[in-house]
């Protein structure tokens, strides 16, 4: 008798809760926003990172009701350029941010941007920017809008370009070549569709001749041999040779170097291991 007692309680406690009247109880449900960093890879410094709208916290914080919420949305982090902007959260909305190079702070769009790889030759104490963004080696986050126009080249405490290569157009996920010749002189590589090596033993390289007090001639024929620096000792038969003609990128020369592993009680001979390239130029 006293289970069913329990039994008919429970029953009428779940149809007390279920039943209202029209517009005695609404459901406003919850929303909160997730925020990532796209850019760097890896972030994990959440801490120092601050994101709010209308002054509001909008990083750890849950809120009540399901609107569209319409405000000011301000990024900052550490020393990085703060980040404002007008927008229109859904709710679960996610916020993607680039901090980029050059300590700027951007909102990812992923229909607006574009990603990129540098592969650049520069001497320390240079960067290179387009349209005001700085560029880096290796993976780079851009806006269409930025992509297109010119890289200006930049030393160290100075505001001014030292140098400049016009009408740059980046594609995505393309790769952009550039290589410094001087203190004010820097090329684009061209880029081109030269297959990779048929083995991980062979190393394809190309080469760019400038010239210098020393070597003015316009060509110059670059011979390879190899020096053991196991043996220490210098083999003089010719292993490869190319010619360089000034100022222009040369073809791609194949060196093979797939020797022996060393033998410490062995004899030193042509076919150890643990040789360098040498070169000697002549016109």
């Amino acid at each position: 008798m006293k289970k069913n007692i329990y039994l008919i309680l429970f029953v009428f406690s779940l149809l007390f809760v279920s039943c209202d009247t029209e517009g005695d109880f609404i459901e406003h449900g919850y929303t909160n926003y997730r925020i990532t960093v796209m850019y760097p890879d890896h972030f994990a410094d959440f801490n120092n990172l601050s994101v709010t709208i209308d002054g509001e916290d909008i990083k750890d914080g849950i809120f009540k009701g399901k609107e569209e919420r319409i405000g000011i949305l301000a990024i900052s982090y550490l020393d990085y350029v703060p980040f404002q902007q007008k927008v229109n959260l859904q709710p679960n909305e996610t916020l993607q941010i680039l901090l980029l190079p050059g300590k700027e702070i951007e909102l990812y769009e992923e229909e607006k941007y574009i990603t990129f790889n540098g592969s650049f030759i520069l001497n320390s104490g240079y960067t290179v920017k387009i349209n005001g963004q700085e560029l880096i080696q290796g993976l780079n986050y851009i806006s269409k809008e930025k992509a297109v126009g010119n890289l200006e080249f930049y030393k160290e405490g100075e505001d001014e370009p030292i140098a400049t290569i016009s009408d740059i157009s980046i594609e995505a996920d393309s790769t952009l070549n550039l290589m410094q010749l001087s203190d004010t002189e820097f090329i684009e590589v061209p880029k081109d569709d030269e297959p990779d090596p048929l083995s991980n033993k062979i190393l394809k390289a190309r080469f760019l001749y400038l010239g210098d007090d020393m070597l003015t001639m316009d060509k110059v024929q670059v011979d390879f041999y190899i020096n053991d620096d196991w043996c220490w000792m210098f083999f003089p038969e010719r292993i490869g040779t190319i010619t360089l003609e000034k100022g222009e990128m040369s073809e791609y020369i194949e060196l093979d170097y797939s020797f022996r592993e060393p033998d410490a009680y062995g004899s030193c001979t042509s076919e150890g291991y643990g040789y360098s390239f040498y070169y000697r130029s002549r016109n």
